[in-house]
C-alpha cells in the first residue's frame, strides 16, 4: 500500500487491520477503498481476518449503505472466519438508528447462524430498534 511506502512499516495482518479500522470509522475511506486494500491484503498474501471485516463493514455503515455490510457478510460466508458480534454490530446499529426491527431481527438471526454470541451491545441495539420503531 502507498500509504506504507517510506514509513519503515511492513505491513502485516495486524497494521492493515489497524488502519483499515481508523480510516473506515473515521469516513476517510469509503467502502470502495477498503475493498481495495483488503484485495491488496490478499495480494501479499495476506489473509484477511474478522477484524478486516469488521472495517469493512464499518465503511459501509458508516456511508449508510447496510445491504452493501450485509452483502459483504454474505460473500465472507466461504472464508470459513468465526466472527464475534463486533462484525455485526454496525449493521444492528444502522437499523436500529432507521427503526428497523425485523431487518434488526433478521442480522441477529444471521448473526447467531453464524456462530456469533449477542453481547450486551447487540441487545442496546436491538433495544434501541424497538423503541425506536415504538415512537414511530
Amino acid at each position: 500500500m502507498e500509504l506504507f511506502v517510506g514509513t519503515g512499516l511492513q505491513p502485516d495482518v495486524r497494521i492493515f487491520d489497524m488502519f483499515l479500522l481508523q480510516a473506515g470509522s473515521t469516513g476517510r475511506m469509503g467502502p470502495a477503498e477498503i475493498k481495495a486494500a483488503m484485495a491488496e491484503m490478499e495480494e501479499l498474501g495476506l489473509a484477511l481476518s474478522p477484524s478486516t471485516y469488521v472495517a469493512v463493514v464499518k465503511a459501509y455503515c458508516r456511508a449508510g449503505d447496510v445491504q452493501g455490510a450485509l452483502n459483504e457478510l454474505e460473500s465472507s460466508a466461504q472464508t470459513g472466519l468465526r466472527f464475534t458480534a463486533a462484525v455485526f454490530e454496525p449493521i444492528l446499529s444502522e437499523l436500529a438508528a432507521a427503526g428497523r426491527v425485523e431487518a434488526a431481527g433478521e442480522v441477529y438471526d444471521l448473526m447467531r447462524n453464524r456462530g456469533a454470541k449477542p453481547d450486551a451491545m447487540t441487545y442496546a441495539a436491538l433495544f434501541k430498534a424497538v423503541a425506536r420503531a415504538a415512537r414511530g
